[in-house]
């Protein structure tokens, strides 16, 4: 049986509040974790919510246990980055999250501190690189087309986000949809 490792959470905003709740699923789905807290530089960022875990320290003065793992919970890439790059300075080990929905084709590579959220499909030969701290984010339904390696400047995406409009291909009014794991934000260097 796997060691259970004490789960941290960086961000308390609204998408960290949805990773722990990804977070408890994929736990009551054998995810070898137990959920220890957040690491937030906000201590009010929970106020107003019911939630049992704390707010630990702000990642900038929270030094890592042997057991914790951590995943990031912050969408914007360069934030993200940061505070990653910050954790792995103190020694953080990151965790990859799977909700049990996702469904995870051959030959896909799924990078350490990953969060693949509900509905996620990678499809054949899909990778998600950990070529920086700060990696991949699926969310809502997600389906890369095949052979994608996901770009290490921008790795959160969406069903929304990953459909590109292409004209002149199949439909009847000489367009379609082709689906990409590219992201609806801007593109933006580390």
């Amino acid at each position: 049986m796997p060691r259970m490792r004490q789960l941290i959470i960086i961000n308390a905003g609204s998408f960290g509040r949805e990773v722990l709740t990804w977070a408890g699923q994929a736990m009551r789905a054998g995810a070898p974790f137990k959920l220890k807290g957040f690491l937030d530089s906000r201590p009010d960022a929970l106020r107003g919510f019911a939630y049992e875990l704390p707010i630990l320290a702000s990642p900038e003065s929270y030094q890592p246990d042997e057991d914790d793992v951590f995943l990031c919970a912050i969408g914007t890439p360069h934030i993200k980055q940061r505070y990653c790059a910050l954790m792995e300075q103190k020694g953080a080990n990151f965790a990859t999250l799977i909700h049990p929905s996702a469904v995870i084709g051959h030959d896909v590579q799924i990078g350490e501190g990953s969060i693949l959220g509900p509905f996620t499909q990678l499809s054949a030969r899909t990778a998600t690189r950990r070529t920086t701290p700060a990696s991949a984010i699926s969310r809502r339904s997600a389906v890369p087309a095949k052979s994608t390696v996901t770009p290490y400047w921008r790795k959160e995406y969406s069903s929304g986000a990953m459909r590109r409009f292409y004209p002149g291909h199949g439909s009847a009014h000489g367009r379609m949809w082709e689906r990409r794991a590219w992201s609806f934000a801007a593109w933006r260097p580390a």
